[in-house]
């Protein structure tokens, strides 16, 4: 398992780009907490865990996609990101997830026909749920 541990990039207030390499699984406690001049953040593949935290207070960040991969979204792991708009969640089976985003302003893309399925799945009930990801976005990662 390769991973950003916890604080790595955090505080680091001239950041204003994140692109995670391809083999990083888990990414750690508030690894980008505080970064607040993010405004893009691009995920792996391989990515299975965001952990608490990981982006609280990126409050420049306004959209962020999920790879199909990723299995749990942890506790306040998006919080304070108050320009976060739009989240694209390209699995099909709905991560695991506790209060990710604070607002629920925040409108859930899925892949067309999942929406009952993230409706379904506890703690997505808060948020605005759009179905319109075509599951070729989805499978093209595999």
């Amino acid at each position: 398992m390769k991973v950003v541990c916890t604080t790595a990039f955090a505080f680091c207030e001239k950041l204003t780009a994140v692109n995670i390499p391809e083999g990083v699984t888990h990414l750690c406690v508030d690894a980008f907490a505080w970064d607040s001049c993010v405004v893009s953040v691009s995920l792996p593949s391989s990515l299975e865990v965001i952990d608490r935290g990981v982006f609280w207070y990126c409050s420049s960040l306004k959209e962020v996609t999920i790879p199909k991969s990723v299995k749990r979204l942890g506790d306040y792991s998006f919080y304070y990101c108050d320009a976060l708009t739009d989240v694209y969640m390209l699995p099909t089976v709905p991560p695991e997830i506790c209060a990710p985003f604070k607002y629920n302003t925040v409108n859930i893309h899925v892949p067309v026909g999942c929406a009952d399925a993230y409706r379904k799945a506890p703690g997505y009930g808060n948020y605005n749920l759009v179905d319109d990801i075509p599951l070729a976005e989805c499978s093209a990662e595999e």
